[in-house]
């Protein structure tokens, strides 16, 4: 949570009240991590940005990385071959978390309109739980708001990119892991990747600013070769290393 804290006061603008509170969250938080793990005999986190916080607080923590898996089995392998949707932007969230909804907002207000200054038939689907009104305001003939869905599956196989523009927050993203297996290109901020195996440049695009973004979403849109690329070798991160299968051994390792 300490580090989740860090990345909400350093990526947002709030007035002085707000970022008081917030460092004085920050300030309880680090006091309470630093001694709430001592009766264990281990501990697992996400992703390494979180182990190496836990250990700043407090050496003696035995701390292991141990990612979230998928059930890659829902997930089919791309088909190279299949059509997918022109210009498709695609983001997926729960919409009641702060950081889900800062980067929706963000993705359609300045993100969006540059490309499509670039690509004028760009539009963007926003999928997922509980948008709040100033997320449904955002609809319009470029940009969909679906709420929440059955099955994000089938937008994962039709979309041509999909755009992960997190600011803050901690953890592994189980929507990138899942747009990874669907062979579906990722465009992402640092944050969004926390945790995850992906190489800029091959697996997915890593991009910190707007502008950065922007062009990354860009050359996916334009380079059939790149998107073909970035779709295969996803799907192979995925495989490799965040299958349910592939956790649950590395967690009876642990306990054995």
């Amino acid at each position: 949570f300490s580090l989740y804290l860090q990345r909400a006061i350093a990526a947002t603008d709030t007035d002085w009240r707000t970022d008081l509170a917030l460092r004085g969250q920050l300030w309880a938080a680090r006091r309470y991590e630093s001694w709430m793990y001592t009766p264990y005999d281990a501990v697992t986190v996400l992703s390494e940005p979180a182990r190496a916080e836990l250990i700043a607080l407090n050496p003696a923590y035995d701390v292991a990385v141990i990612p979230n898996g998928i059930e890659i089995e829902r997930f089919p392998a791309p088909d190279p071959a299949a059509e997918r949707d022109p210009a498709h932007l695609l983001f997926v969230g729960n919409y009641e978390y702060g950081p889900t909804r800062d980067a929706a907002l963000w993705l359609a207000n300045e993100i969006l309109p540059r490309v499509r200054g670039q690509i004028s038939d760009a539009h963007l689907s926003l999928v997922g739980n509980a948008p709040p009104p100033e997320i449904q305001a955002l609809a319009n003939d470029h940009i969909t708001v679906t709420g929440r869905v059955a099955d994000v599956l089938p937008y994962l196989q039709s979309a041509t990119v999909f755009v992960c523009p997190l600011r803050y927050g901690a953890g592994i993203k189980n929507k990138v892991l899942e747009a990874l297996a669907s062979g579906i290109p990722v465009v992402a901020t640092p944050g969004s990747v926390d945790g995850i195996a992906s190489t800029d440049g091959e697996s997915a695009l890593v991009a910190a600013d707007a502008n950065s973004l922007v062009d990354a979403t860009v050359r996916v849109l334009r380079d059939v070769a790149l998107h073909r690329q970035m779709g295969e070798r996803g799907r192979a991160v995925v495989d490799r290393g965040y299958t349910w299968q592939s956790v649950g051994e590395r967690y009876a390792a642990l306990y054995g």
